[in-house]
């Protein structure tokens, strides 16, 4: 799960769109869109007490948004779209994504950017929902050693009163690439101090990273369970998943939406068995439109290729490469997503909702020991991804709020 690594650095360094209703416009460099006047979908009857239905999905405009900054033509080093390319793009540019944040902030710069980031959102819309995740730990996997636990607990205190200020409805993703944090003993500790700052904050909604199905968490682990069900529940326990809404799943990673809710309902029922219950998650499904596992990938691409070498989908018949997946969305139990009757009905019980975490568009430039470096955009690549998906987010997703930049 190294392509993680890459998209930190591009994100960190509101009007809204009624979806069905919407056409792409051109719009001047800076200027809102219009406020959203449809209604959210109400939760389904199986999860009535979804926080993340019956809102308006809340769009970040601001800085380190490159489909936003090309949509508007001001992204540096990038030939500005046509007409009809930005038309394409606004399928991304104006889809709520997950706003990621890592450990390279001062603590006070980033309870800045935290707050401006949901400020930007919601411009005080009570109904907005903004999506935020942490990458306080990127040290562990990247650097090879173990986090030091006091700068770590200000850092997450920090972030904490970040979301405290912004006064908003926020669903948090904690620690992307979270199993590999499994590898020093301190990083669960620094995950469950993540969990119980964030618990504190009214509104919240909080999601612990775990992988994927086609990712076993840290297999091997003499102080682990040896399945994968069960590591991944004796993980979120460590990391304190009581505190938490429940889990996240797919980042990262390219494994199909079926596949995600089979396995996540496994975790669901496992958590259920150890006193951890009625607990739910939510799905990366932002790159997974034509799916495959991580075993595939290695079998047709080596070993030792890394799973963010993944190239888009070149045409619209082109399988196991990257396209946009389901568009982000509480309503998941909807036919129109393919998935059949038995999944359908788990996911309107278990499954919040469909999340854009991953940047798929934003490629790595270059890869050194597995590990991606220097983010950049590639609209070629985006485009690609956005004609080979099934669906298009700007008539079939939710009910999206697209901010203004700060």
């Amino acid at each position: 799960m190294t392509r993680a690594l890459h998209l930190a650095a591009a994100l960190i360094a509101g009007a809204a769109v009624t979806l069905g209703s919407f056409a792409a416009a051109s719009h001047a460099a800076g200027a809102a869109e219009p406020r959203a006047t449809g209604s959210p979908n109400p939760p389904a009857a199986g999860n009535a007490g979804n926080p993340l239905a019956n809102r308006n999905w809340g769009v970040y405009t601001g800085q380190g948004e490159s489909p936003w900054q090309e949509y508007q033509g001001q992204l540096k080093g990038v030939t500005p779209p046509t007409a009809a390319q930005k038309a394409q793009l606004a399928k991304i540019a104006l889809t709520p994504k997950t706003r990621w944040f890592d450990d390279t902030l001062s603590d006070s710069l980033l309870k800045k950017k935290v707050t401006n980031t949901i400020d930007s959102v919601t411009e005080k819309d009570p109904n907005a929902l903004v999506q935020l995740a942490t990458f306080g730990m990127i040290h562990t996997w990247e650097y090879g050693r173990c986090p030091r636990t006091a700068p770590y607990k200000a850092w997450a205190r920090a972030f904490a009163a970040g979301v405290r200020a912004g006064h908003a409805h926020t669903a948090v993703v904690v620690q992307i690439d979270g199993p590999l944090a499994a590898k020093c003993a301190a990083d669960r500790s620094m995950v469950h101090y993540t969990v119980q700052q964030l618990h504190a904050v009214p509104d919240t909604s909080i999601y612990i990273e775990m992988g994927s199905a086609d990712w076993p968490a840290v297999v091997g682990a003499k102080r682990l369970p040896t399945t994968q069900v069960a590591q991944s529940a004796k993980l979120l326990q460590m990391d304190g998943v009581g505190m938490a809404r429940g889990f996240a799943l797919d980042t990262s990673h390219f494994d199909s939406t079926g596949a995600e809710i089979t396995y996540g309902s496994k975790l669901v029922a496992q958590l259920d068995r150890l006193g951890n219950k009625g607990k739910h998650f939510v799905i990366d499904t932002s790159d997974n439109g034509e799916p495959f596992t991580g075993k595939w990938f290695h079998q047709h691409h080596g070993a030792k290729t890394a799973l963010d070498q993944a190239k888009p989908c070149a045409t619209r018949s082109s399988t196991h490469c990257l396209a946009l997946g389901i568009p982000p969305t509480d309503d998941v139990a909807n036919a129109k997503w393919g998935l059949s009757s038995s999944l359908r009905n788990i996911a309107a019980k278990e499954v919040d909702g469909y999340l854009w975490i991953e940047r798929p568009w934003q490629l790595p430039k270059t890869v050194a020991k597995g590990i991606s470096k220097t983010p950049g955009f590639k609209l070629s690549s985006a485009l690609r991804e956005i004609n080979a998906s099934k669906w298009n987010p700007l008539t079939e997703g939710g009910t999206y709020v697209v901010g203004n930049p700060k």
